[in-house]
């Protein structure tokens, strides 16, 4: 008889560690047998599963995962084993997944799961260690981080990229607020917007609009501009607050292609009706800052922007009107620009200024044309203005009866008088008599002067 002795305290102590090292992971781990019946489990996944270790213990592993992984896993473990006894490597052993587990309560978490096979050779028996790590934090982690670069894009997007990095880094009572020596101010306005969205649906005129600003917007990140705001139909950028030099003609350029760009839509025929815009510049120092609390935005301030502002309102229509200063900047480049002087005309609260029309180098023709039809337009409307009022002027009072005032106009001088019917009667005061001068100068020059009269009736 041969007898052959084995040494197993080695093998206990080396289970015994074995034991102790699945017992303090802190991630999940599920040992399931070959048709997916649990054998063992550590404390971490009776803690994160909400299951005791004897209600697991014997149970099929597809109690932890939700029935869409279920129902197919008895068939996976199945098709393991075929491919492995074809030698087929295709398989999620030794590999990472995203999948999601299921608690006691019936609720899904999202974990990564690891699987290794191991076999048993005392037992002959293939066993599978699944390592699962619960990715619930993570996920909320993540979530986290998509939501700050949202909002981080979205500052970037309102606001300067270097204003928003300021506004990061700032408390809600410090202030950012910057000058400038330098800039250039862009004002266009849709002509004729309030008539056509008068007779437009709410979302045919947030199309129009939307069409026609990220048109502009696109241009605006072409050349480097920032877009500081939409006010109804009109539309604002600034240059010059990134760069120091050539800011003037960057503007120049931008607003050559806004025409550009208005045109290619009218050729489309996307609109029943014809688009036009008018655009004002202007260059000089500002303000820059952001103001309030809720819904915080970027500003500029400054006589420059009102200028600019102006520029626009007293403008023509499909021309880009400016300043004297910036037409010295598109004056240096004859094959790029036509300038051509339009005259002095009255802007709000400054007073008499030379004004200029810029185009592109082959527009000058095209412009003197649109001038001069602005120009008979003007007078037109002038001429109609004076008829309409003269009208309303003459028919104040009326004959009521002969004792009352007679307005008697005046054939020569435009004008109206007044002939007072005086008798020893009471004195009664009635009413104002409006007496009102309208002459013509340049344009219609209209001057009231209001007194009032008590006479005798």
């Amino acid at each position: 008889f041969t007898g052959i002795m084995r040494d197993l305290s080695v093998e206990e102590e080396e289970r015994e560690a074995l034991e102790l090292l699945i017992n303090s992971a802190t991630d999940p781990i599920v040992v399931i047998d070959s048709i997916g019946v649990i054998e063992r489990v550590n404390p971490a996944c009776s803690l994160v599963f909400g299951y005791t270790k004897e209600e697991l213990l014997g149970r099929n592993v597809t109690m932890l995962m939700p029935k869409k992984h279920a129902v197919q896993h008895g068939r996976y473990l199945e098709r393991y084993f075929e491919r492995k006894e074809n030698k087929s490597t295709s398989s999620v052993v030794g590999k990472g997944r995203d999948l999601e587990g299921k608690k006691k309560d019936g609720s899904l978490f999202p974990v990564f799961l690891t699987v290794s096979e191991c076999v048993l050779a005392s037992k002959n028996k293939t066993v599978f260690i699944g390592i699962l790590r619960d990715m619930t934090e993570k996920e909320k982690a993540i979530a986290a981080e998509v939501e700050r670069e949202k909002s981080e894009a979205l500052l970037m997007n309102i606001l300067p990229p270097t204003i928003a990095m300021r506004l990061k880094n700032i408390n809600d009572d410090s202030h950012i607020a910057d000058y400038f020596e330098s800039v250039t101010i862009l004002f266009a306005d849709v002509v004729g917007f309030t008539e056509y969205s008068s007779t437009r649906s709410p979302v045919e005129v947030v199309d129009f609009l939307n069409l026609v600003f990220k048109g502009f917007d696109r241009l605006a990140d072409k050349y480097g501009l920032e877009k500081i705001k939409t006010i109804g139909d009109a539309y604002m950028v600034v240059s010059g607050l990134q760069m120091e030099k050539e800011h003037t003609l960057t503007m120049l350029n931008f607003a050559l292609e806004m025409m550009d760009q208005i045109k290619q839509l009218n050729e489309s025929n996307l609109y029943d009706h014809t688009i036009s815009i008018r655009v004002g510049i202007n260059s000089g120092s500002v303000v820059a800052g952001v103001v309030g609390s809720k819904k915080r935005f970027f500003d500029l301030w400054g006589d420059s922007v009102n200028v600019s502002s102006r520029m626009e309102s007293n403008g023509i229509e499909n021309c880009i009107q400016c300043t004297e200063e910036t037409a010295l900047v598109a004056k240096k480049y004859p094959n790029k620009f036509a300038v051509v002087d339009r005259g002095m005309i009255d802007v709000k609260g400054k007073g008499e200024m030379k004004v200029y029309l810029i185009g592109d180098a082959q527009s000058e023709g095209s412009i003197r044309v649109m001038l001069r039809r602005h120009s008979r337009l003007h007078k037109r409307n002038s001429m109609i203005l004076y008829q309409k009022m003269t009208e309303e002027l003459f028919s104040i009072d009326e004959k009521e009866d002969e004792n009352s005032l007679d307005p008697v106009r005046s054939p020569r001088r435009g004008l109206f008088s007044i002939e007072e019917k005086k008798e020893e009667i009471s004195l009664y005061p009635v009413r104002k008599i409006i007496f009102v001068t309208v002459g013509l100068l340049v344009g219609i020059t209209c001057t009231c002067v209001f007194s009032d009269f008590r006479y005798r009736k």
